[in-house]
C-alpha cells in the first residue's frame, strides 16, 4: 500500500530565470521605477536582479559593484520613507486605533472548569518559570519589533548592500592600480579616468554608510565612514565642490553627536569628578561632552562655509558675464538664492558649536531681570545702598491689614507633660475624621 502525500492547492510562483537577459532586464526596470521615485518597486528588482549575478558571478566579484549600490540606494530611499511615515501617519492612526483588551489569566479547577484570578486567589509568594509565559509578553515584543523593525531592515539590509558594493568596488580599484603600477607617483592630475569614477563611487559608499549609521545612532561609526568619504571627495574635487561641502558636513555633524554622551557609557569617573557633584559617585543621567571632539566639528563647520562661499563666488562671476542664456541665469540666481540660505544655516550651527552646551542655559538668562532694585545694589557704597533702601521701604505698600488671620487657641499643657518635655502625639486630624490612632492592644 503506497502512501499518498496531499497536493497543495495553493499556486507556486514562477521561478525567475538565471539568465543574463533576465538580469539585465530586471535592473532596466529598477533604474525606471528609481526614476518615477517608486522605490520600493525599485528595491524588488534590483533584489532579484541581485540575486541572478551573485549566482552567475559569485556573490563579491567585482563587476557586481554596481548593481549592489543602486540595490543599496533603493533600500536606503525606502528605509527614510518609512521613517517619515512612522513619525507622522502611523503614530496618528495608532492614536485612533482602541486598544485590544488584555485577556484575563485563567487557572484550571480540579473540577475541570475555569475560574479567572483575583488578588484574593493568588498566593502571597509565586515561583514561577518559562512555562508561565503569556501571549500578552509575546504580543508586546511583536509591537516593539512591529512599526519600527521593517524600517530598521531597510535600513540595516542598506548598510549590508553597501558594504558588500564597497568590497567590490575596492577590488576594482586594486585592479585598476595594479595595471597602472608604472604611472604612480604622477600625482592627483594622472588619474585615470576608469580610477576616478571608481573613487567617486566608493566615496558615495562611504557617504551613505556615514548616513545610516546616523540614523541609528551609532555616531562613532558614521565618523569613521564620513572621514573616509571626506578623504575621497577631497581627492576628487577641489573646495568649492558641493561634494567636499556636504562632506564635511556631515563629519561635523557625527562629530557633533558623538561628543555627548551619557556619564555611564563612558570609562569610570575620576575621583575629582565624581566629588563635584557633591555626592562622591558618577551620576549615571549626568551628560558628559567631549571637548576635543565639537572642536573638531566645528573646524570642519568652518571648512564647509569656506567651500559653501567658494562656489557663490564663482557663480557670481559666471552672473557676472555673458555665458549663459536668461534661463540659465535664472537658475543660477535660484540656486544661489538656496546655497545662501544653507550658509546661514551652518554660521548658526558653527556658532552653536562655539558656545560650550553647558553655560548655555546660563548665558541665555535675560540681563533684564537684573536691573531691578538687586541690580542698582549691585556695585554701590553703603551710604548710596541705605539711600535707596529707604527710598524702596518708603514707597512700598502695607498691605498686612487686608490680610485676615484666625488665631489658633492653644490647647492646655498637662503638667505632667510640660516637666517631662515630651512632645504630644497630634492627633487632631485622625480624631476629626472618626479614626483614632491605635496605640495599645485591646
Amino acid at each position: 500500500m503506497t502512501d499518498t502525500q496531499p497536493v497543495s492547492s495553493e499556486p507556486t510562483a514562477p521561478k525567475i530565470p538565471r539568465t543574463k537577459e533576465k538580469l539585465d532586464e530586471l535592473a532596466s526596470a529598477g533604474t525606471l521605477q528609481y526614476k518615477l521615485k517608486n522605490f520600493a518597486s525599485a528595491a524588488e528588482l534590483y533584489a532579484d536582479a541581485s540575486e541572478i549575478q551573485a549566482e552567475l558571478n559569485g556573490e563579491l566579484a567585482p563587476e557586481n559593484a554596481e548593481l549592489l549600490f543602486l540595490y543599496g540606494r533603493a533600500l536606503f530611499k525606502v528605509g527614510l520613507q518609512k521613517s517619515d511615515v512612522l513619525g507622522n501617519r502611523v503614530a496618528q492612526e495608532d492614536k485612533k486605533q482602541p486598544k485590544a483588551p488584555k485577556k484575563a489569566k485563567k487557572t484550571e479547577e480540579a473540577n475541570g472548569g475555569t475560574k479567572e484570578e483575583t488578588v484574593a486567589s493568588k498566593p502571597f509568594f509565586q515561583l514561577t518559570g518559562d512555562e508561565n509565559w503569556t501571549d500578552s509578553e509575546e504580543e508586546e515584543e511583536d509591537a516593539e519589533g512591529g512599526e519600527g523593525g521593517e524600517e530598521d531592515d531597510d535600513l540595516s539590509t542598506s548598510f549590508e548592500i553597501f558594504e558588500m558594493a564597497r568590497v567590490c568596488y575596492e577590488k576594482q580599484l586594486q585592479a585598476v592600480e595594479t595595471a597602472n603600477e608604472g604611472d604612480k607617483g604622477k600625482g592627483k592630475a594622472e588619474l585615470s579616468p576608469q580610477a576616478r569614477a571608481i573613487k567617486e563611487k566608493l566615496a558615495d559608499c562611504h557617504g551613505f554608510l556615514a548616513e545610516i549609521s546616523l540614523e541609528n545612532e551609532r555616531f562613532h561609526d558614521a565618523i569613521e565612514d564620513a572621514r573616509k568619504a571626506l578623504a575621497l571627495q577631497e581627492e576628487l574635487h577641489p573646495l568649492e565642490h558641493e561634494n567636499v561641502s556636504e562632506a564635511h558636513y556631515i563629519l561635523s555633524l557625527a562629530l557633533e553627536m558623538a561628543s555627548v554622551h551619557k556619564a555611564g557609557d563612558e570609562p569610570a569617573e575620576t575621583e575629582e569628578r565624581a566629588a563635584s557633584n557633591g555626592t562622591g559617585k558618577p551620576q549615571p543621567d549626568a551628560q558628559e561632552i567631549d571637548y576635543a571632539m565639537r572642536e573638531e566639528a566645528a573646524k570642519h563647520t568652518e571648512l564647509a562655509i569656506r567651500s559653501v562661499e567658494a562656489r557663490l563666488k564663482k557663480a557670481e562671476t559666471v552672473l557676472a558675464g555673458d555665458t549663459l542664456s536668461s534661463e540659465q541665469k535664472k537658475e543660477t540666481e535660484t540656486l544661489m538664492k538656496d546655497k545662501k540660505g544653507a550658509l546661514e544655516d551652518l554660521k548658526t550651527r558653527l556658532a552653536d558649536l562655539k558656545t560650550d552646551p553647558k553655560s548655555a542655559s546660563l548665558d541665555a538668562i535675560d540681563p533684564s531681570l537684573f536691573q531691578g532694585l538687586v541690580g542698582s545694589l549691585l556695585g554701590s557704597d553703603t551710604s548710596t545702598m541705605k539711600a535707596k533702601l529707604e527710598e524702596a521701604t518708603k514707597s512700598a505698600n502695607d498691605i498686612s491689614g487686608l490680610v485676615k488671620t484666625r488665631k489658633k487657641e492653644k490647647p492646655p499643657v498637662a503638667a505632667s507633660d510640660a516637666s517631662s518635655g515630651k512632645r504630644k502625639l497630634e492627633v487632631e486630624n485622625e480624631e476629626a475624621n472618626g479614626k483614632r490612632v491605635k496605640t495599645e492592644d485591646p
